[in-house]
């Protein structure tokens, strides 16, 4: 592969594999003449029919891609607390046995590429092992109590600038896995709180640009910070945007430019089709409320109104 290529790894099982296929989508549409482009993509039982579906992108730009399976006895020691995840999250763990590269760019399959990814790749990460973006969600409460004195700063693990041959050398994969298996079942954010734990003091923060949130539009969440404004404008203009709109009843930022990026693709058909009037209301304040009771006397709630939008905000929950 040659030295000015940005190496991007995914890591999917079917049922993520559309999602997956977008963001490879947005990446490629953002690109610049000048990018070359190979995705090393970590699967787990991905369907021939998925693989071809992703391989026909290569009618949009030219890219290298390489499909590494996953073996579930990898994971064996681990464990996922968090909602909505599979075992399939540990396989940025692999990264550096499995791609054989000095730095990789890490993306979650949850991810919009709004502009080239060159500036991101070629930061110089120096003795750092990982470069990432601070995530605004998780503060010193959580990480000091669960990850202890040893972490200052809490990373994002959407999108992740890897150092491979650190990587490597101080044989992080082992220290991650060890890690997990003796502490997993306690951490609430699994394979995120090993990374930064393990990583702690090795970290290279990247602008908020690079990874933008749903919540960085959340003015009392970004009041907590100290770089509000540098977020506000992250938010105004990301780069990349984490977000989810191949949900049914999503409204947040980025919508509708995620879902015209679905309508050009071998997914058109899987638009999410939206509800409509009342029942759209009921839907998303039911399921608001079973995770926020008794937002409506709450005042952050009135403020993110404010801040969003009513139908937005309970939406994205």
């Amino acid at each position: 592969m040659s030295a000015d290529t940005i190496n991007i790894c995914l890591a999917a099982d079917d049922n993520y594999a559309v999602c997956m296929g977008i963001t490879i989508l947005s990446v490629l549409k953002s690109a610049s003449k000048e990018d070359k482009l190979a995705f090393y993509i970590l699967e787990n039982q991905i369907s021939a029919k998925r693989k071809a579906e992703i391989d026909s992108l290569k009618k949009f730009r030219e890219f290298d891609i390489f499909w590494i399976p996953l073996n579930p006895s990898d994971f064996k020691q681990c464990k996922v607390t968090q909602r909505g995840l599979t075992l399939t999250t540990y396989a940025r763990f692999l990264i550096s046995d499995t791609i054989p590269c000095s730095k990789v760019l890490y993306l979650d399959c949850d991810i919009l590429a709004r502009a080239s990814l060159s500036p991101l790749f070629n930061t110089d990460l120096g003795d750092k092992l990982v470069g990432g973006v601070i995530d605004i969600n998780i503060g010193p409460k959580y990480y000091k109590k669960h990850l202890g004195e040893r972490v200052n700063h809490y990373l994002n693990a959407g999108v992740l600038l890897i150092n491979n041959d650190l990587w490597r050398k101080y044989s992080i994969r082992e220290w991650l896995f060890d890690y997990s298996g003796d502490n997993s079942s306690r951490l609430k954010y699994n394979d995120q709180d090993a990374i930064n734990y393990v990583c702690a003091g090795r970290k290279h923060i990247l602008p908020y640009e690079w990874n933008v949130m749903d919540t960085f539009y959340y003015p009392d969440l970004i009041e907590r910070g100290s770089s509000r404004e540098d977020i506000i404008r992250a938010a105004l203009a990301p780069k990349i945007r984490h977000c989810k709109p191949f949900k049914k009843n999503y409204f947040g930022p980025n919508k509708e430019e995620y879902r015209l990026l679905m309508a050009e693709s071998p997914w058109k058909d899987l638009i999410p089709q939206d509800d409509s009037g009342i029942k759209l209301y009921m839907l998303c304040l039911w399921n608001y409320f079973k995770v926020h009771n008794f937002f409506f006397f709450k005042k952050k709630f009135w403020r993110r109104v404010k801040s969003m939008g009513f139908l937005p905000l309970i939406s994205n929950r």
